[in-house]
This record gives C-alpha cells, sequence and structure tokens, in this order.
C-alpha cells in the first residue's frame, strides 16, 4: 500500500522499569539495570532517526493500606544518571530525563539538567512531574506531601527559577513555595536555548500548565479522540503561542509481527501469562482495599463493595481512565463482566490487552500511526514495548522504514539539537 502525507510525525522511545507487564521474566528481555541494554536501544533509536529516548521516574513504590501492592516500577535506574553515558555512545538523538519538583529544589536541578545540555550539544530535555502518590514523601528528609493546586503552584514557581537559571541573569523569586536568590550556574543558554520541557497528564490544571511552559503534552492514547489534542492546543493562544510551540505526544504500546494474526497471537500469549493469580489480586486489591486472598481469580468479581476511599484514592491518579468516580469505575467493571461472562481474571486479561495500543502487522499499526497524526489525534508517539529492548528491533527495522517511504517520518536528522527534531522555538 503506498500512501504519502505532508505532516511529519515526531517518534520517540521509552524503556520501562523491571516490572514491567512480561519485561522481565521473558527469555528475550534484556537487563533494566544493564548499561548496555540501554545503550543498545539509543544507539538503534538515532539509526531509524528518532526524536529522543525518554526515562520516566517513580520515587515509590504503590501502596495501600500500607502494603507494597505493586513494583512495577521497582528497579529503574535514576534518569539523571543515565543521560550522560546515553550522550556518550549517540551524537544526535534526544534524550529526556524526569525530574520531581516537589522533593527537589531549583538550583540542583537547573545545575544538574543545564550542564547535561551543554555537555551534549543541546539534546536533553526535562519532563515535570509532581508526584500524585502519597507514600513518596517519606522518602525524603525535605519535602512534604502537597495537594494538588499546591503541587501545581509549586510546580510552576519551580520552572520559572528554572528557566532564570538557565539564562544569564541573576534570579530573585520570592513564591509562595519557593524562594531564591543566585546567579546562574552554568553563564548562559546552551546551543539549543534551553532544554526541552515535557509535561504529563490529562487534568485541567496539567493541561494549563503544558499550554504555559511545555514543548511536549505527554499524555495518553485515545484512539479516534482529538479532544485532548484540541483541549490543549486551543489554551496556547492564551499564553501568546502558537500551535506548532507544543507536541502532543501520547505514549503507545506497540507490538508487532509480520502479520495481523501473529501479532494478536504473541499479545494474547503475553496477557496469557501476565494474568497469574498474584497479579490478578494485587491489581483489583489497588482498587477493593483489603485482601482478595480468599477469592479464587477465576471466579467472579467479589460481591462485598470495595473500600471507596481507597478506590477513590486509586481511580483519582489512574492516568488511563476517563471515569473518576469509583462507584461507577467498579460499576462499569460489574457490567462488563455479566455481559460477557468474565473472571476476575478474565476482566484483567481485558485491562492488559486494552493497553497494547497497536497491535498488527508492519503495514497496518504503520498506517494506524499515519492516521492518528493526520487525524490531528496527535503530533507523534513516545512508543514502548511488552518485552524490551529487543521488541524495538521489527519497529525500527520494519515500521519506520515504511513511515519513511510515506513521507510521513523522517530520513536523515536535519540538525542535532532536541529542539531542532522537534521543530520547536
Amino acid at each position: 500500500m503506498t500512501r504519502s502525507s505532508s505532516r511529519t510525525m515526531h517518534l520517540a522511545t521509552t524503556y520501562a522499569g523491571i516490572g514491567h507487564d512480561v519485561a522481565w521474566w521473558d527469555e528475550a528481555a534484556g537487563s533494566q539495570m544493564g548499561f548496555q541494554d540501554h545503550a543498545y536501544l539509543a544507539r538503534r533509536a538515532e539509526e531509524a532517526k528518532l526524536d529522543f529516548v525518554f526515562y520516566a521516574e517513580t520515587l515509590s513504590l504503590y501502596e495501600t493500606n500500607d502494603e507494597v501492592v505493586g513494583a512495577f516500577f521497582g528497579g529503574r535506574p535514576d534518569s539523571l544518571a543515565l543521560l550522560p553515558g546515553i550522550a556518550a555512545v549517540t551524537e544526535q538523538i534526544g534524550m529526556i530525563a524526569t525530574y520531581n519538583t516537589t522533593f527537589h529544589n531549583p538550583y540542583q536541578m537547573a545545575r544538574m539538567v543545564g550542564s547535561l545540555d551543554h555537555l551534549s550539544d543541546g539534546r536533553v530535555g526535562w519532563n515535570i512531574v509532581t508526584s500524585a502518590i502519597p507514600s513518596t514523601h517519606p522518602n525524603f528528609t525535605a519535602g512534604d506531601w502537597l495537594p494538588r493546586e499546591h503541587r501545581f503552584g509549586r510546580a510552576l514557581e519551580f520552572r520559572d527559577a528554572v528557566e532564570g537559571l538557565w539564562g544569564t541573569e541573576l534570579v530573585d523569586l520570592a513564591g509562595q513555595h519557593v524562594r531564591l536568590a543566585a546567579a546562574p550556574p552554568l553563564g548562559g543558554p546552551s546551543r539549543q536555548g534551553l532544554p526541552v520541557v515535557m509535561q504529563a497528564g490529562v487534568s485541567g490544571e496539567s493541561k494549563d500548565f503544558a499550554a504555559r511552559t511545555a514543548d511536549i503534552a505527554f499524555t495518553y492514547y485515545t484512539p479516534g479522540s482529538s479532544t485532548f489534542f484540541d483541549d490543549v492546543k486551543s489554551r496556547l493562544a492564551t499564553y501568546g503561542r502558537e500551535p506548532d510551540d507544543l507536541k502532543v505526544l501520547p505514549t503507545v504500546m506497540v507490538l508487532v509481527a509480520p502479520t495481523d494474526a501473529e501479532a494478536l497471537e504473541i499479545a494474547h500469549a503475553y496477557h496469557d501469562r501476565v494474568a497469574n493469580p498474584g497479579v490478578v489480586r494485587a491489581l483489583l486489591e489497588r482498587v477493593w482495599g483489603y485482601s482478595l486472598a480468599d477469592y479464587d481469580v477465576d471466579g467472579p468479581l467479589p460481591d462485598q463493595d470495595p473500600d471507596w476511599d481507597v478506590a477513590r484514592a486509586w481511580t483519582s491518579q489512574a492516568p488511563a481512565l476517563a471515569e473518576r468516580d469509583p462507584h461507577k469505575v467498579v460499576a462499569g467493571w460489574r457490567a462488563i463482566c455479566a455481559a460477557e461472562n468474565l473472571s476476575m481474571r478474565g476482566l484483567v486479561r481485558k485491562y492488559f490487552m486494552s493497553k497494547i495500543d497497536f497491535v498488527g502487522s508492519y503495514e497496518s499499526v504503520a498506517t494506524r500511526m499515519q492516521d492518528a497524526v493526520e487525524s490531528s489525534i496527535c503530533d507523534g508517539f513516545v512508543m514502548n514495548v511488552p518485552v524490551q529492548p529487543s521488541g524495538f528491533d521489527p519497529i525500527f527495522e520494519e515500521v519506520v522504514p515504511i513511515l519513511q517511504e510515506r513521507g510521513v517520518f523522517r530520513s536523515e536528522y536535519e540538525g542535532s539539537t532536541l529542539r531542532g527534531h522537534l521543530g520547536v522555538a
């Protein structure tokens, strides 16, 4: 199938934590803590001419009722520790690290990220997070848990302070959350000017934050819906910005094979393997708020209602959920289980299946990606794969060349800075 396009998409990768789905127990998986696998992915991504590699961060494990119920991000190395190594083994691809504004200070952050940006000749970005997980703050002697409205307020002041510190003038800020009087630690902008800023989230506060100060809005993919794209882009004018000043890049799980049937077969095998009794109970206990050890995972959902306070805490921060009311979420699950005769395990399998956004042949996945960009659902994708880093190989070797042939994605870099790759001022 031959297609062409006048609109160029942006592509990036992310390397997930050690507990991500099947990533850590599949025989084809690499080491999440071994640098060689991170270096391999970065070099392959650069060969494919991707915009950047992205490293997320989680500063605590997930807990329910003071018990750890998921270590899905355990074993993830510090993203800022990875970047110098990645910069040393690559030449042009961008790199984005995550740094928390609630528990760190702006001078330290500005110095570390700014130094990396200078040393890499302008290839670094910063993913701003505020931490919605209450169990994070006991891990730090400085900083405390903040309600949502104060987290965003501190993040904005933090961002203003950092931007000033990346400049050339004395920064004198006396805000509600950040107070700072300091000279810039590096003596001016890097080759790309300022490091790229990424902002994640789907709330109104997140969209406003992105429209005001970010270069990338990092979100979740909703097939066929341009609601997020239209909303966040419409907010840019308020801050004197143009639509192309902000790139909307959702995270997507991708699984490809030579044919659609082969890809689906692999996906089903992963889901069967993932949905073991321990995982099924751990996921549902996050919502129910009490032990489900006495329940058969091949039986129905518990008749007893969840602890609604625990359920509300989960639904309020589950980023892929459109509905935040826990009563409606659980009622929806019960309705799905009744209509489709699903057990607890069956519901979790359905949950995992929904996490793979693009499953299919090389050609069909390339077409769906192109359609999403041309339909203004997004400007591109931050890609993930169930088994890392080897799962990226067929994407780089088969899918990206199709997109390049169609004119949807670059065949060569036109510059060497991250801002240049993204086309942002």
